[in-house]
């Protein structure tokens, strides 16, 4: 039989296509390797490829060619898996819950949005951006955490800018802030929230003078680049989320205002 019984079981949870040619297209060896070796890919893959190696069967009546191609990925972007689901019958407080999950699960975002589905019911979107390599785990996860009977998959592309994470001091301590580069060289600036909620709690102040401090700080350390940080206005919308946690933002902004 066309796959033969080695070829199948080698590509077991791989895409496997019958096409009515004659003989064998991918053999006990092609299968092999392309599972120790690759990912699956989509056909509409962007890529460059870097080096490429050949090698010929022994068939007679038709040349049996095996081709591998080492490639690299495309500098300013990549592709990732969008898996979506839509649930109408979860209670509101278990999506917290699955978030949590699916980050440890190695998701890159998870957000919720809200929609009318059919007769009329609420429902929540929960759309899910991962690694191709985590895809199966993702969706186990969705499966096995919510009510969904069924999740759909799309490759998309995405193009990213260069990030890094860097400690700078202050007269509160060290503050991690997140730095990207755009394509012109320039580098922008923004504090990193977790560290500096960690250092309001432990300081006992409010959140948004911990972000002005860490912000001098960076310009200080000379981290702005040509570009600059973002603006006074732009952080404080930035981090409004962050702050909003607190509860106590907007009052100690006003108060600082009229301080200065």
């Amino acid at each position: 039989p066309v796959p033969a019984p080695a070829t199948l079981e080698l590509l077991r949870g791989r895409t496997v296509l019958l096409d009515g040619e004659e003989g064998e297209i991918v053999t006990p060896t092609g299968a092999a390797l392309m599972m120790a070796l690759a990912e699956e890919l989509p056909q509409d893959l962007s890529f460059v490829p870097r080096r490429v190696v050949y090698a010929a069967g022994t068939r007679e009546t038709e040349a049996g060619i095996l081709r591998l191609i080492e490639t690299e990925a495309l500098p300013l972007g990549r592709e990732v898996v969008v898996l979506r689901t839509t649930i109408d019958d979860m209670p509101p407080e278990a999506f917290g819950y699955v978030q949590e999950m699916l980050f440890e699960g190695g998701a890159l975002e998870v957000y919720l949005t809200q929609l009318i589905m059919k007769k009329g019911r609420p429902g929540v979107l929960l759309t899910v951006l991962c690694e191709p390599a985590v895809r199966e785990t993702i969706v186990e996860l969705l499966f096995r955490q919510t009510t969904t009977l069924g999740v759909r998959i799309a490759y998309e592309a995405r193009e990213e800018l260069k990030r890094w994470i860097e400690h700078v001091r202050t007269p509160l301590g060290n503050v991690q802030v997140k730095c990207r580069r755009l394509p012109n060289g320039s580098v922008k600036v923004s504090p990193e929230y977790e560290s500096c909620r960690s250092v309001a709690i432990s300081k006992g102040m409010p959140l948004i003078e911990v972000y002005e401090t860490a912000c001098n700080a960076a310009e200080t350390a000379g981290l702005k680049g040509s570009a600059g940080t973002e603006s006074r206005a732009g952080r404080r919308k930035g981090m409004a989320e962050g702050a909003a946690g607190l509860g106590r933002a907007s009052k100690r902004v006003k108060g600082k205002e009229k301080r200065r």
